[in-house]
C-alpha cells in the first residue's frame, strides 16, 4: 500500500467520537496526526526544511495532489460523484489516495515559523487553537530559534521535538531540563555534540514511551 492510502485508508477508519485520533500516520513519518510538533534550531539549522521533508513524504507531487483534492472537495460539496466518467475518477483518486468519496474532511499542516511571539499571549487566537486541534484535524510545526519563552501549557503537549545542532551547553542543559527526556544528560550530550547544525536529535513522545533518534 502506498504510503498517501495508508494515510487516508488510516483517517477514514478513525471514530469521530473517540480520542484516539491523534494516530501513527506511518513508520516512515516522524510526526502524528493531531499533534503539536517542535522543532528548536538556530538560524539556518535546517528547521523548515525538515518540515517539509516530512510533508513531502506524504506525496511526491504536492501540486497535482493540491489540484485533485480542490476537484475532490468540489465532487463532494455538489454530489457529482455519479456523474464522473471512470478516467477521472480513477486519475483523482489514485492523486488523493483513496478508494471512494467517503472521506469527507482532510487533514491539514500548519507551519509556524520563528513566530514565537505569537505564543507569549494565552488569550491569543492562535494560541487556543493549538489546544483544539483534534476537531479541525491539524498538524501543527513550530519552528523555533530558542525554547525560552515557550509556554508550559505548550510544551506539556509536544508530541515530538527536533533539537538540531551547533548548540552550546547552555542552549543544551535548558533544552534538556525542559524537555523530560529519559536518559542520562552526559550519554545525551555526548551524541548532540556530534551532530551538524543541520542535523537534529528527535525526540518522540507516545504512549510506549520516550524514544530518541538522529535525523540526519
Amino acid at each position: 500500500m502506498s504510503l498517501t492510502k495508508h494515510v487516508n485508508s488510516l483517517l477514514e477508519n478513525i471514530n469521530e467520537n473517540r480520542h484516539d485520533t491523534q494516530s501513527i500516520i506511518h513508520p516512515e513519518i516522524n510526526f502524528t496526526c493531531n499533534f503539536i510538533n517542535l522543532l528548536i534550531g538556530q538560524r539556518s539549522s535546517g528547521k523548515t526544511y525538515n518540515v517539509f521533508k516530512e510533508i513531502i513524504k506524504l506525496n511526491d507531487t504536492l501540486d497535482d495532489l493540491i489540484e485533485c483534492k480542490q476537484a475532490y472537495d468540489q465532487i463532494i460539496e455538489q454530489h457529482l460523484t455519479d456523474q464522473l466518467d471512470e478516467t477521472s475518477r480513477k486519475e483523482i483518486l489514485d492523486a488523493v489516495g483513496a478508494t471512494d468519496f467517503k472521506i469527507k474532511s482532510p487533514h491539514t499542516i500548519v507551519l509556524f515559523d520563528d513566530a514565537m511571539s505569537i505564543f507569549k499571549n494565552k488569550m491569543s487566537p492562535l494560541f487556543k487553537k493549538l489546544f483544539k486541534n483534534r476537531q479541525p484535524r491539524i498538524i501543527y510545526f513550530l519552528c523555533l530559534q530558542d525554547i525560552i519563552g515557550l509556554d508550559a501549557a505548550i510544551k506539556s503537549n509536544v508530541d515530538s521535538i527536533y533539537f538540531f545542532g551547533a548548540f552550546n551547553r547552555q542552549k543544551f542543559n535548558l533544552f534538556f531540563y525542559q524537555s523530560s527526556i529519559p536518559i542520562d544528560k552526559e550519554e545525551l550530550w555526548s551524541q548532540y555534540v556530534q551532530l551538524a547544525k543541520r542535523e537534529a536529535l528527535l525526540v518522540k513522545y507516545n504512549e510506549d514511551g520516550t524514544t530518541i533518534s538522529v535525523i540526519q
